[in-house]
């Protein structure tokens, strides 16, 4: 209270508890679809000049389309620059200029309702599944009689459906569940824990998009 040095307090005398070591787990990722499948079924080729060269946009990548869906960015037009954001995006601005080339495409391709049908055979199937791209294709239908345009132009949008399908939210339009092991996989571990059979394979129901030719 005197206001005079009294001494210095040392910790060496003391032994701190160790601080605990945070284990991160790699996050996993779905693979991207394959060339002429879903998200990459298309191939796009971009110029600054119709004069230079033609240069040819690599395939999308779920990850990429997740984090276009997050940030908002002007392009430079230069293919080659660093997009700067957060969250970070894995990619060059090429890579930026694919992924939401991807989501514009699946989300304006519309044409009035009929003048697409589900391809012979197709129609008794389960039309979420072909939505999700799992078996069903749209073929033209040479049938179709064109609409008024009254209904064209309705404001409701009734006549006109997507034709493409949509993109989920992991960035793929057909679901990969990313957690579920094979069958041998699962073996392996059960027989290495507990000496036992693995438990039955169980299928996992994962996210499906609204079905084709709907107005949704």
């Amino acid at each position: 209270d005197d206001g005079k040095f009294k001494g210095k307090l040392s910790l060496k005398n003391y032994k701190l508890p160790q601080l605990p070591r945070i284990k991160e787990k790699p996050i996993k990722l779905p693979p991207m679809e394959d060339p002429g499948e879903g998200t990459n079924k298309f191939v796009f080729f971009v110029t600054n000049d119709p004069k230079s060269d033609w240069i040819r946009l690599p395939h999308v990548t779920p990850e990429q389309i997740v984090v276009a869906r997050q940030i908002r960015k002007f392009f430079t037009g230069y293919l080659t620059s660093r997009v700067n954001s957060y969250p970070k995006f894995p990619g060059i601005e090429m890579n930026l200029l694919r992924a939401q080339i991807a989501r514009i495409s699946a989300g304006t391709q519309v044409s009035p309702a009929g003048y697409y049908r589900f391809d012979e055979g197709e129609e008794a199937a389960d039309a979420f599944d072909i939505a999700a791209g799992q078996g069903g294709k749209i073929v033209l239908n040479r049938d179709f009689e064109p609409l008024t345009v009254k209904d064209l132009t309705d404001q409701t949008c009734t006549f006109w459906v997507h034709h493409t399908s949509h993109i989920l939210k992991q960035g793929r339009t057909v679901w990969y569940n990313v957690n579920q092991k094979g069958p041998k996989e699962r073996g392996e571990e059960a027989e290495d824990e507990e000496g036992e059979e693995a438990p039955p394979f169980k299928e996992v129901i994962g996210e499906k998009g609204p079905p084709l030719l709907t107005s949704c």
